[in-house]
Order: structure tokens, then sequence, then C-alpha cells
């Protein structure tokens, strides 16, 4: 499985509390019939492919307006790289770092890219400091946050190993700048924004060895640049989804040297409860690549289940899986799949509403 959330709020999405007044607003101030002027669009990247054999890139966009799925150009020259993070900065969607094969390791990328979804162009942007893979990729108060990941470590005697990052860097402006550095070295956490804090959720504790994951938590407190351990989840968990709801954290899915199929949640006084929910069924197996995102106060998930793709929300209130129109259609096997809400222009009908309200 493959998560890293952009969860976001990644300061990004819209809360739930966005989404109902949204809602509110247009219900009372125009008929059914007219435009809903839904204000993102869904991207979806995918490195398909088993990772064994031959693969291709793909990248596709969800109109919610209009509800359809339609092919974006290639990514650029990626190199088939997996392990990379995406998030929404700017106005635009930009991919960080990942690694690609080289012989019996790994090459890993500092290197970062973005996409103008008006003009369809990928622009090279400043590198990071550091490369990473497996890592999140985080925006807080107009700063782009990259945290932890998968790396490779040079010994005394020359010879590389794999290793994991503590180090957090900082896009401001042009320039990338350290941040207080993680309590552990980490890769396959999830995260979310709540405020000015960072959560970081679970991940590997060996950068060697996949069968061993934390459910340990902490967040980094953007104001004071400081990492506080909070109460950590009931399970550990790597590759799984973090997202947040009316103040409310929901650890969706991910690994644990098997499927963890139930959805763990966190109110604000740091009390987890397990299994206030479980996966669809078809992303309860190990062959699942999927992310997750938060709109209008709805859990989504998108990516490859067992066989097919799948597309679907889950209703907080009452924790009621709803299918998505359409599916994505992925080929088989995306073993990589990330998502980002981009921010529409309001349309005429929306900027009316605005203006009038």
């Amino acid at each position: 499985m493959s998560i890293p959330l952009l969860l976001r709020k990644r300061g990004h999405l819209p809360t739930s509390d966005e989404g109902e007044s949204s809602a509110k607003r247009e219900k009372s101030t125009k008929p059914a019939t007219e435009c809903s002027c839904e204000s993102y669009d869904l991207y979806v990247l995918g490195l398909l492919g088993r990772p064994c054999i031959s693969r291709t890139d793909d990248f596709q966009s969800y109109d919610f307006r209009e509800p359809h799925w339609s092919q974006v150009d290639d990514f650029f020259d990626c190199d088939r790289r997996s392990g990379f993070a995406v998030a929404e900065f700017r106005g635009r969607l930009w991919l960080l770092g990942g690694c690609r094969p080289n012989g019996d390791a790994r090459i890993y990328h500092v290197g970062v890219h973005s996409f103008n979804k008006d003009s369809r162009l990928w622009t090279k942007e400043k590198s990071m400091s550091n490369s990473r893979a497996d890592f999140c990729a985080v925006v807080v108060e107009g700063s782009l946050y990259a945290i932890g990941g998968k790396c490779m470590r040079t010994r005394a005697d020359g010879t590389a190993v794999k290793g994991m990052r503590k180090a957090v860097e900082q896009l401001q402006g042009d320039e990338w700048r350290p941040c207080a550095p993680l309590s552990r070295s980490t890769a396959c956490f999830a995260s979310c924004v709540m405020g000015d804090r960072i959560y970081i959720a679970g991940g590997l504790i060996y950068p060697d060895d996949d069968d061993y994951c934390t459910g340990a938590v902490e967040y980094y407190s953007t104001l004071q640049n400081l990492w506080t351990i909070v109460t950590g989840m009931t399970v550990g968990r790597k590759s799984f989804g973090l997202a947040l709801v009316n103040d409310r954290m929901y650890a969706v899915g991910g690994d644990d040297a098997g499927s963890v199929v139930w959805i763990d949640s966190m109110c604000t006084r740091n009390s987890w409860s397990r299994s206030v929910a479980t996966l669809p069924t078809q992303l309860t197996t190990e062959l699942s690549s999927y992310d997750v995102f938060v709109m209008g106060g709805e859990i989504y998930v998108v990516g490859q289940g067992d066989l097919d793709a799948v597309f679907q929300k889950l209703r907080v209130q009452d924790f009621v899986w709803e299918d998505v129109e359409p599916a994505p259609g992925f080929p088989w096997l995306s073993t990589v799949v990330r998502v980002a809400l981009i921010k529409n222009r309001p349309c005429e009908n929306e900027s009316r509403l605005r203006s009038t309200s």
C-alpha cells in the first residue's frame, strides 16, 4: 500500500466548516439547477505496474462540477520514480523527491517540480537540501515543508546503506531552510495539519525492514519550531492516510505486516478510539494502493483495489461508505497513488454570489 496523505489540510484542503457553510450559502441563494461551482479539482498521480516489471506513469484529474475523469499529459521525465510526495502549493501541484531502482540499490532524488493546470506544463523548482522518498510534503501558512523519509547513507568505509531521515526543511520564498528535526528517523508515515501544528503519525522503525512500524504520534509547532510527542495510535501503521474532520483525526487503513482494515480516530483530548469504521472491502488486500483526502467534512479514498479502481467517500456522521461516480480508469496495477486538490478559479455565477452575499 502506498499513501502519504496529503491530508493536509495540508493547509489547503477545504475544512468541514468551509464545506458546510459554502453548501448552505449556495442552497439558500440559488436553485438546484444552477451551476454547483465546486471549488476544487482532484488530481491523481500514479506509477503503474508491478515493481519487478516495466512501469508507466499515469496522471488523471477529476472534475467535481461535471463528474468525470480526464487524462492529463504525462509526467515530466521522472525516471519512473516511486516514493514521491505531492502537495498543492501556490496554486499548483508540486511533486517532490522520490527514488528509482539502480541495480541492487536505489537513487534518491532532491528534485522538485510543479504543474500548472492551466498551461498543463511542468516547471523545475528549487531542489530540496536532502534527498528523500516515502516522506510527507505539507503546506502551512504559505510555506512548504518536507518531513522525514528514506534515504541512502554512507558508512565510514564508503559503503552505502539504507537509512531514514529526521530532517525537516521549509521552503520560504525560493530557499529551503532547516527546521527542528523529528524526534525519530522515520518514513512511510502519515500527516495532517491542525491550525499551526503538523501532526506526524506511524511509520517505519527500521529502514531495511518493512514489517516493523510504530503507532507513535508527534506534532510540530510552526510558530515555536518545536516537536511534541502525544498519545500514540492503538496499533502501529505504515503507508496509511491521516484525515482531519471537525478537529478529530482519523487514521485510515495502512499496513502492519498485513493489511489494516479499520479506521481509528483521535479527539482533541489525545484519546484514540479503535475501529470506528473499516475500509471498503476492495482495499483490504496487500495489492491495494490508495490515497486519502477530506472535502466537505467527508473522507475520500481513491486508488487501486484488489481488481478495480476505487473512488469512495465515508460519511463521518454515520460511518457509511458511498461510491463516487465514476471510478478512475487505472490500468492494472497501480503501485503508487498520490492525490492533490487544486482550487479552481471561481466561475461567473460563484463570483456573483460572493459579491451579493
